[in-house]
């Protein structure tokens, strides 16, 4: 694919043009009294002792083989390995997550991977300043970014393992009363542990959030007012629809609180977000005589479903 410029057809003198190959430490120097060679002749008369090495080194030639190369730089998907939580230096598609804010890695691996598997040599200091200027390089690796926090969502979703329980949190969290919110702060403690942008976390978090949010707020209803237990005599029935109705408007109403600034920024406004003071506090009334009620019916039902045994109690 390399790129050579063709030269001026002029004579050179008192020049010298450094050429390195890929096959050999060394580097190949070669001085131009008063030559007949143009730089061209002279680059492919090193690439035939480099094993076909092309060398780039003109901007603009540069800059068209970097603009193909950095179509396909990053991965598809956004899966990770576990070998991301060490944040190590190597250079490694492996642990690229750790370091897509990392312009000096970044152009490392690729200017390794252009020497490796294209047989291109481009000057590394050239491979940074082109990322560091492209707005596509910058714009693959964001949509790249956000491929990464989607394939976390789909993950966690699916009982995937080994990702972090956030602090606050404990091991059964995804089954008590703030579901939603513990599956929201893990995605963002594990990302960030690897070292992901966090704006490009929250951005994800809500551009994705049909993906989780009120499937897991649905979840966090059931955890409260739908307990189920096989060693129950009797079945309890469902909650009423108005306090399934109430419960969520005004979790999405708190999520919007709590979260404004991503929302705003990056996500999608819902009706329930939207709530002026004096409905918030209708529901919230509203709300707590349907909790009250709901209560009631779980304790008669626990009750009324167990038999517990107190007369051993009574033996000493």
């Amino acid at each position: 694919m390399g790129l050579i410029r063709k030269a001026t057809q002029k004579k050179y003198s008192n020049m010298k043009l450094t050429l390195k190959s890929v096959e050999s430490k060394d580097v190949m120097t070669y001085s131009i009294e008063k030559a007949a060679l143009s730089p061209e002749e002279l680059v492919e008369k090193s690439l035939a002792k480099s094993s076909n090495v092309t060398i780039i080194s003109y901007e603009s030639d540069v800059e068209y083989v970097l603009k193909e190369e950095i179509e396909s730089f990053f991965p598809k998907s956004g899966v990770w390995y576990s070998s991301c939580f060490e944040r190590s230096e190597e250079l490694t598609r492996e642990i690229m997550p750790c370091h897509l804010r990392n312009y000096r890695w970044l152009s490392k691996l690729l200017h390794n991977e252009l020497k490796i598997f294209k047989r291109i040599y481009i000057e590394e200091n050239q491979v940074l300043a082109y990322i560091k200027n492209s707005e596509r390089f910058q714009e693959l690796r964001h949509n790249y970014e956000l491929e990464i926090v989607r394939w976390q969502i789909n993950y966690m979703k699916n009982n995937g393992e080994g990702w972090i329980i956030p602090e606050g949190y404990g091991d059964f969290s995804m089954f008590g009363p703030n579901c939603d919110k513990f599956f929201r702060a893990s995605v963002v403690a594990t990302l960030s542990s690897i070292g992901l942008n966090l704006d490009a976390i929250e951005e994800g978090l809500e551009k994705y959030a049909s993906m989780w949010r009120e499937i897991y707020m649905r979840i966090t209803f059931r955890n409260i007012y739908e307990p189920i237990s096989c060693m129950a005599k009797n079945q309890l029935d469902g909650p009423q629809k108005e306090l399934k109705d109430t419960w969520l408007k005004l979790r999405k109403y708190q999520y919007y609180v709590e979260h404004k600034n991503s929302v705003d920024k990056y996500g999608m406004l819902e009706p329930e977000m939207m709530l002026a003071e004096n409905q918030v506090e209708v529901l919230k009334l509203n709300l707590q005589e349907l909790d009250k009620e709901r209560k009631i019916e779980i304790a008669n039902w626990k009750n009324s479903s167990f038999d517990i045994n107190t007369s051993s109690l009574d033996e000493d």
